[in-house]
């Protein structure tokens, strides 16, 4: 099959046997965008070890590397939501390779699309995000097609081209397509739906202009540009317009720009050294990054430097304090440390066996006699909350008893759960005698 040449450690001196019909018949294994403006986060990237293509997650520094697939399949392509939640790849564990997504641990796997992706492109993005949270891909016809995250809703959009990528506003798409010299390959801008189509790059014959990345501001576009029959891959940028097109990197075997969400560096693979590295956003400060796998061979592709997944510290509280004879108010706080604002939250009151809460709770709770859920959302960072529950003590009630809230569930992801429950402890000599 022709993907295997991913394996080759200089894809560029395979492209250049082959060049004239480098969209035909040049296969490297396909990879993906996006470029959504953020907090520096995960990348994510394919290596082969022991035959296997499989998807990674790694930090910049290389700290939390992550194995994300072990399907003998061949996966790879890996690409965060703009959410950061789920993250799109593509596999042929079906017999034809298509894109499927994965939560972030690797779990909850879903196929996405049905009719194939494009495989006839030289390191072939097929498919970027869109901020509102589609899948675009193109597919073995080239068209370009997107796509909810479930697989529905799909529709044409009216571009044909490959390795495509979304502009971060989610009006415009940039794509690479033949020209008309031979040998070579342009990038094009156009409005999703192909209308208002630029031509950026205009390459002369043999050179090719693949894997477009959007900065995070939607300003420029960078792309890897190859010209094989000099033996070199450079990183280039553009504007979308294509009225400046500058040489970012000088190679010789560099590619697969991925720019941080922060907009101030682009990681790329340097293809000659083995490694993973990083230039500043003008050029400047070529660094070779930690999270670099290692390795015998240049077998890995950087396929999404992704922004930090929104995170809130949603810290619970509880306090008891006595109320009219025989009861106790069990007051929950809940206050959003950050660093994102919190969605929604569920804390659950749970109250010991002798004690029991009223039928009213307050709004946005519901009560199951000693079992009180209550939810908690939006709330800004920095901000507070509270829901007070009043309770009736069992009248043989006598000693200490607690009550417990923890939250359960919410989004986004609480980065301390250390804080997320909380007790109080109130003694009674008799229901009418209590201290809390």
């Amino acid at each position: 099959m022709p993907r295997v040449l991913a394996v080759q450690s200089r894809p560029v001196s395979r492209l250049a046997l082959v060049v004239a019909a480098v969209v035909s018949s040049v296969v490297f294994a396909p990879m993906a965008s996006a470029s959504f403006p953020g907090t520096n986060g995960k990348l994510y990237y394919y290596d082969v070890v022991n035959g296997n293509f499989d998807v990674y997650s790694v930090n910049p520094d290389g700290s939390n590397r992550a194995r994300l697939t072990t399907d003998p399949a061949f996966d790879v392509s890996a690409v965060a939501s703009p959410d950061g939640t789920r993250i799109a790849f593509t596999s042929d564990r079906t017999g034809v390779e298509q894109v499927w997504t994965m939560d972030r641990g690797g779990g909850g796997v879903t196929q996405v699309s049905t009719d194939g992706v494009d495989e006839r492109g030289f390191i072939s993005r097929v498919f970027s995000w869109s901020p509102d949270g589609r899948i675009y891909y193109s597919n073995h016809d080239q068209v370009i097609v997107s796509v909810n995250p479930d697989g529905s809703g799909r529709a044409l959009t009216g571009v044909t081209g490959f390795d495509l990528a979304v502009s971060p506003s989610g009006r415009r798409i940039a794509h690479s397509r033949p020209s008309a010299t031979i040998g070579s390959v342009d990038l094009w801008v156009s409005d999703v739906d192909g209308g208002n189509a630029v031509r950026v790059t205009t390459n002369p014959a043999f050179t090719v202009s693949v894997n477009p990345e959007w900065s995070p501001d939607g300003a420029r576009i960078a792309f890897s540009q190859m010209a094989p029959l000099v033996n070199r891959q450079n990183i280039g940028v553009a504007t979308t317009t294509g009225s400046a097109v500058t040489a970012l990197t000088t190679g010789p075997n560099d590619y697969g720009p991925q720019w941080s969400p922060d907009g101030t560096k682009i990681a790329f693979v340097d293809g000659a050294n083995r490694t993973f590295s990083t230039v500043d956003s003008d050029g400047r400060n070529r660094t070779p990054l930690g999270a670099s796998p290692g390795g015998p061979g240049v077998s890995m592709f950087i396929t999404d430097w992704a922004t930090d997944a929104p995170k809130a510290d949603a810290a619970v509280t509880l306090t008891a304090t006595t109320a009219p004879v025989g009861y106790v108010d069990y007051t929950i706080g809940v206050t959003n440390n950050g660093p994102s604002p919190l969605t929604s939250a569920a804390v659950v009151l749970t109250l010991p066996n002798t004690v029991t809460a009223l039928a009213a709770p307050p709004p946005g709770c519901t009560s199951n006699a000693r079992t009180i859920t209550c939810t908690i959302g939006p709330l800004q960072v920095a901000t507070a909350t509270q829901r007070t529950i009043r309770a009736t003590i069992g009248l043989l009630t006598i000693g200490q008893f607690t009550a417990t809230a923890t939250r359960t569930t919410g989004t986004p992801t609480d980065p301390r759960p250390t804080n997320d429950t909380a007790t109080a402890t109130c003694s009674a000599l008799t229901s009418a005698g209590i201290t809390c």
